[in-house]
């Protein structure tokens, strides 16, 4: 069990060494492996942007499940087929 959400710093994998990003790496790993999650800071990308992604997934989510489930790629074989996704694909 863990008593905190992991912060990791994403500048070193962005800016630095080899074994910056092989350390950046190990501790995305470690926190998806301990944690399931976890913040990254300095990223790169800009807070309008995350307010829209967020604004977008609400909009997506707060539609009826038939609605969303147009975009399961399980209800499509050709679709499934052409996408890595677990889950929801885009159109």
């Amino acid at each position: 069990m863990f008593t905190h959400i992991p912060l990791i710093d994403f500048d070193p994998f962005l800016n630095g060494t080899d074994e910056d990003r092989q350390k950046v790496s190990s501790q995305i790993g470690d926190a998806c492996r301990n944690v399931g999650f976890y913040y990254l800071s300095n990223h790169g990308v800009s807070s309008s942007l995350i307010e829209r992604v967020y604004k977008q997934a609400r909009r997506f989510f707060s539609q009826l499940t038939e609605e969303k489930m147009k975009f399961y790629i399980g209800s499509c074989r050709k679709r499934r087929e052409e996408s890595n996704a677990k889950s929801y694909i885009g159109v």
